[in-house]
């Protein structure tokens, strides 16, 4: 061991002088004074005592790593051990238990077999005792009775024997005798077979209890069995977690120890690993020392380099910032600020470099602001050369609607196209745009018809998408249509064009075109123009209405700027020679305003300020407007002169029958017409609603109005259709129609009466419901009084010549009669239901 100490400190002192000596050489090869060196020298101890710090620490947290583990795995090993014998403790528990219960499982079994078995013999002993018990009654019963017998046959015989005197006093005691033998052996009978049950019954309760008490000494000893297995399992499962936890601090403590042998071998291997550090730093600090030989001619090399090169780019690179900033911004307060800045860079450049550099890059300052000033030129010269009209602009015009049918002969545009060198187009709400012969063709097309064009099919071929403008209509129960909210109008109109732009008309019927309206919610048919309720599956019309009085068609022109504005104004001049204006009178003022709605309906102008209505438009396409508005003033003129009894409700059929309460105004009048003359009972009223039979009632009236100077005579008579039944009448073209009734006393017309008991008599329509009959509306204009005349078919005619009666009435069964000659001077307005 001395040896060995001595021999390392003289390999340090050896190493020592060595260090010196390469020290002194370097100084005379460097020629470096003796502070630098000394300088170095400290930098050197520094960077040993460094190298050494850092294989210290290194080694440190080597040895850190390795306890680390060395715990870690130590610990781990502890928690295994514990979890392991957890584990087996509570496989033991486990397992003991569930012997303990199949124990106690299987001795309450065999208990309750024992109980069963105890039951049983007691139930059977108990029947062998009742049917001994029985046995033994009948046999007692049996001797009583014949005991009772012999008794009686005694006292026969005793009686007999006292009358008769005869020996048959010996034959009764004989009697007696064998009675009371068998009296005695039928007890005897008895009590043996009650004995042989009692003992039978004794023998099998003893085997029972023996059994039972074998099978509970079989559960006690399984019972015992169990627990002493468990017992076993469970002092194995310890013996087998001691043997474990001993197993595992065994393997602790030998990591331990292999933990402290790997920290002895690391110490001594970083002992061993240092002693060379000191060479290493040596040559390091030499490899220091000519890198940086090195790298200090390489910075005079690129120096020198930059002196020569570096002006190029900078002069480059200057001509081509300045001309990108001055065309992006085209002032002059930035390029002054950027040539100060750049006058302030080449002032530092020029410093560090040379004044050469700096004159570069003011030149090319220069070369660049003369091409930025040229190219500036160019565009002015550009710009000017498109304001004085030889550059290409596109203008867009607007058509009013009354211009659209003239639009169906593209030769218009096609003239004005080739005269000015200019190129119309239609443009879309959406903002594309379509050729003006493919529109034109359109026009022509839909123009084809008798109808005359209207503004919302122009509009529903124009809109792509999201039209503005649009409102909806549905029909009410009045069969008038009414406009739903600006909100739910906008809600269907995306409805429609979703179903508008649906690539087949097989996917638009699948999808389900429905939303909701209040609590209401609603499905859409498109095709049919239906609203459907998906709750009461009510349907109803729908109707798209346009924005149709501020439609007008925007038209672009393409083309040279002048031709352009004259190509616009000279197509303006040339429609407007096309248009006429027309006049439509002879409108009343209750139906004035439908006649301008459908009037603005049509691509015309219209103007409703004046008096009359002025129209205007192309003139074939006007006569085909004017030929529409007529018929419609037409059909206005008629309906105006009809209307329904104030009393009738909404319907959707031409006929039906509404129920009038009898507590109801409507229904008291009616009550109070029948109670005149009838005391029965009204079980219901119904109201009759027939607009074909109304309308016609009601123009008769109106004629009648005016042939009598304002008398019509209108009264609620009663009518008894007798074997016809009601709905026959109500439900034809002619109502009450005599052709098919009999001849009456007033030869062959429709008969009505002034007091309900007449017709609610013999004439009354006998029905399921009860006895019915009409009350109807009857104008009886001028009627005249006759007597009995079965040739009538018509009223006779006025002394004066003046025409016919209106109606004929008489007195037959104590009511007064109406007799009318025309069906449309009579209609079934109630029908009642009496008992």
């Amino acid at each position: 061991m001395h040896t060995v100490e001595h021999s390392m400190k003289f390999l340090k002192e050896k190493q020592l002088s060595f260090v010196l000596a390469e020290v002194l050489a370097m100084k005379k090869r460097l020629r470096i004074s003796i502070p630098t060196m000394v300088f170095l020298l400290f930098l050197l101890l520094l960077l040993v005592g460094g190298v050494i710090q850092l294989l210290l620490w290194v080694g440190g947290v080597i040895l850190s790593l390795l306890l680390w583990v060395d715990g870690m795995a130590l610990s781990l090993f502890l928690w295994v051990d514990g979890v392991i014998l957890s584990f087996i403790l509570w496989v033991g528990e486990m397992i003991l238990s569930i012997f303990l219960w199949v124990g106690g499982v299987i001795l309450s079994v065999f208990l309750w077999i024992g109980g069963v078995i105890l039951w049983v013999g007691g139930g059977i002993l108990s029947l062998f005792l009742w049917v001994g018990g029985v046995i033994l009654s009948v046999f007692l019963w049996m001797g009583g009775v014949i005991l009772w017998a012999g008794e009686m046959i005694l006292s026969l015989f005793l009686w007999v024997g006292g009358v008769i005197l005869s020996p048959f006093l010996w034959m009764g005691g004989v009697i007696l005798w064998i009675g009371e033998m068998i009296l005695s052996l039928f007890l005897w009978v008895g009590q043996m077979i009650l004995s042989l049950f009692l003992w039978l019954g004794e023998v099998i309760l003893s085997v029972f209890l023996w059994m039972g008490g074998v099978i509970l000494w079989m559960g006690e000893m399984i019972l015992f069995f169990f627990v002493w297995v468990g017992q076993m399992i469970l002092s194995l499962f310890l013996w087998l977690g001691g043997v474990i936890l001993s197993l595992f601090l065994w393997m602790g403590k030998m990591i331990l120890w292999a933990g402290e042998i790997i920290f002895s071998l690391f110490l001594w291997v970083g002992g061993v690993i240092l002693s060379p550090f000191l060479l290493v730093g040596r040559a390091i600090l030499s490899l220091f020392f000519w890198v940086g030989g090195v790298i200090l001619s390489v910075c005079r090399v690129v120096l020198s380099v930059c002196k020569v090169v570096v002006p190029f780019p900078l002069l480059v690179g200057g001509m081509l910032l300045s001309l990108r900033f001055f065309i992006m911004v085209g002032d002059v307060v930035v390029p002054l600020i950027l040539l100060w800045v750049s006058v302030m860079v080449l002032y530092f450049l020029h410093m560090l470099v040379g004044g050469l550099v700096l004159l570069l890059l003011l030149g090319g300052v220069v070369l660049s602001s003369l091409l930025l000033y040229v190219g500036r030129c160019i565009y002015n010269a550009r710009g000017n050369l498109s304001s004085t009209g030889a550059g290409i602009t596109l203008t867009t015009s607007v058509l009013h609607c009354q211009f659209l049918p003239l639009l169906k002969d593209p030769q218009v545009f096609r003239n004005v196209e080739q005269q000015y060198g200019v190129q119309f187009n239609v443009k879309l709400p959406n903002g594309s745009t379509i050729p003006i012969a493919t529109f034109s063709s359109t026009i022509a097309s839909m123009m084809s018809g008798s109808h005359p064009l209207t503004i919302e099919s122009i509009f529903d071929y124009l809109s792509s998408s999201g039209a503005s403008g649009i409102s909806w209509k549905f029909c009410g129960d009045n069969q008038q249509f009414k406009a739903l909210s600006p909100t739910n109008s906008a809600e269907i109109e995306k409805l429609y064009q979703q179903f508008l732009h649906r690539p087949t008309s097989h996917a638009r019927r699948k999808l389900p075109y429905s939303r909701k309206i209040g609590k209401w919610k609603y499905s859409y048919d498109f095709d049919s123009m239906v609203q459907i309720n998906t709750k009461t599956q009510k349907k109803r019309k729908i109707k798209r209405i346009p924005a149709l009085d501020s439609f007008s068609l925007c038209l672009s022109c393409c083309g040279l700027k002048d031709s352009v504005h004259t190509s616009i104004a000279s197509l303006h001049e040339k429609l407007e020679g096309m248009i006429i204006k027309k006049t439509f009178g002879g409108c009343s003022t209750d139906i004035v305003e439908p006649i301008i709605k459908l009037a603005r309906s049509f691509c015309v102008k219209v103007d409703s300020s004046l008096d009359s209505i002025v129209i205007s438009g192309g003139s074939d396409y006007l006569a085909k407007v004017f030929l529409v508005l007529k018929q419609k003033q037409m059909s206005l003129e008629s309906t105006s002169l009809l209307t329904f009894p104030p009393e009738w409700e909404p319907q959707t059929e031409n006929i039906e029958l509404k129920s009038v309460p009898v507590s109801s105004s409507e229904g008291a009048k009616v009550v109070k017409a029948f109670k005149k003359t009838m005391n029965s009972n009204i079980s219901k009223i119904e109201r009759i609603q027939n607009k074909f039979l109304y309308t016609k009632y009601d123009l008769c009236k109106k004629r009648m109005h005016e042939k009598n100077n304002g008398r019509v005579n209108e009264k609620w008579l009663f009518h008894g259709s007798r074997s016809v039944p009601p709905e026959t009448i109500y439900k034809s073209e002619h109502g009450f129609d005599f052709r098919h009734g009999a001849q009456g006393m007033w030869g062959r017309g429709a008969y009505f009466a002034v007091n309900a008991k007449y017709s609610g008599g013999s004439y009354a329509f006998n029905s399921p419901e009860g006895r019915q009959i009409f009350l109807a509306f009857v104008l009886t204009g001028d009627s005249i009084a006759m007597q009995s005349n079965r040739l009538l078919v018509t009223p006779p005619r006025k002394e004066d010549g003046s025409g016919d009666y209106d109606s004929v009435n008489g007195v037959t069964g104590s009511s007064q009669i109406y007799i009318v000659y025309d069906h449309d001077k009579c209609y079934p307005a109630y029908l009642i239901t009496f008992q």
